[in-house]
C-alpha cells in the first residue's frame, strides 16, 4: 500500500500526540537521571604536565629542542612501558594496582610541536586518581635517562567526575525518546485506515459531504405479560 506523507500530516500527528510524547520524554528523562546518579559509578581524572628536553651537552639548545619535539611520540610510548608500569605499581601502596591494570588507567598525550607531556589517570576515587598520575609521572622520570624531565604541574585531586555526565545522558536519552515516540505515533496515524470524521472522508473520496446520518441508539420495547393487557384489547 502506497502511503503519501505530507508536511500537514507530520504536524497533525505531532500536535495530536504532543502531550503524550512530552509525558514519555519527561518520564524517560527522570528515570535516566535517577539511574545515572544512584547506580552509575563516577570516574575521576587527574593530570600532570612535564616539560621534557633531550640532555645532549654536545648539541646546541636549539638542536636539543628540535630533537625533543621529534622524540615526543617515543617518550609517550615509553611511559607505558613494562619498566615504568612496574616502578609506578611499586610506588602505589606496594603494588596495590598491578602493572597491567595500571596501564589501562592512564593515557599519555603531548603538545604538537612542543615539549610538554601530559599523563592522565582515571579512577573511581579522586584521591587515588591523583596518586596514580603522580606515581606514573615520577616513575617515567626515573626510567628515562638522557632526558631533562621537569614536572611543571603535579596532579590535583579532582572535585567533579568526568563520567557519568548526568546532563549529557539525560539530553541524549530525551532526544531519543522524543524521536522514537513521535515516530511510533506517526506510523500509527499513517497506517490507520479508519474514517473518523467528515473531513477525512471528503479527503479520501475527493468529493464534498452533502449529508450525514446521525447515530441513534435503539431503545428496546418492554414486553408485556398477558396479565398486563386489558380485556378486549
Amino acid at each position: 500500500m502506497e502511503v503519501e506523507i505530507s508536511f500537514k500530516l507530520l504536524l497533525k500527528s505531532l500536535f495530536k500526540h504532543l502531550w503524550t510524547i512530552l509525558l514519555i520524554v519527561l518520564v524517560v528523562a527522570i528515570l535516566t537521571a535517577v539511574y545515572t546518579y544512584f547506580f552509575m559509578t563516577p570516574v575521576y581524572m587527574a593530570k600532570t604536565a612535564s616539560n621534557l628536553l633531550v640532555n645532549d651537552l654536545n648539541a646546541t639548545q636549539g638542536s636539543n629542542l628540535n630533537t625533543t619535539i621529534g622524540m615526543m611520540s617515543t617518550y609517550a610510548t615509553k611511559v607505558k612501558s613494562d619498566e615504568t608500569m612496574q616502578t609506578a605499581s611499586n610506588m602505589i601502596a606496594n603494588g596495590q594496582i598491578s602493572p597491567e591494570d595500571l596501564r589501562e588507567l592512564i593515557s599519555v598525550s603531548f603538545e604538537k610541536d612542543g615539549t610538554i607531556l601530559y599523563i592522565s589517570a582515571i579512577y573511581t576515587d579522586p584521591v587515588n586518581a591523583a596518586r596514580i598520575a603522580d606515581a606514573v609521572t615520577q616513575a617515567a622520570k626515573y626510567s628515562m635517562s638522557g632526558v631533562q624531565w621537569e614536572i611543571t604541574n603535579t596532579a590535583v585531586v579532582p572535585e567533579d567526575p568526568v563520567t557519568p555526565d548526568i546532563i549529557k545522558n539525560v539530553g541524549i536519552v530525551a532526544v531519543l525518546a522524543l524521536v522514537l515516540s513521535y515516530g511510533f505515533f506517526l506510523l500509527m496515524d499513517i497506517y490507520n485506515t479508519r474514517i473518523v470524521s467528515e473531513d477525512q472522508l471528503s479527503a479520501v473520496l475527493e468529493v464534498p459531504v452533502i449529508g450525514t446520518i446521525p447515530m441513534v441508539e435503539t431503545v428496546s420495547k418492554p414486553s408485556l405479560d398477558k396479565e398486563d393487557v386489558p380485556n378486549g384489547k
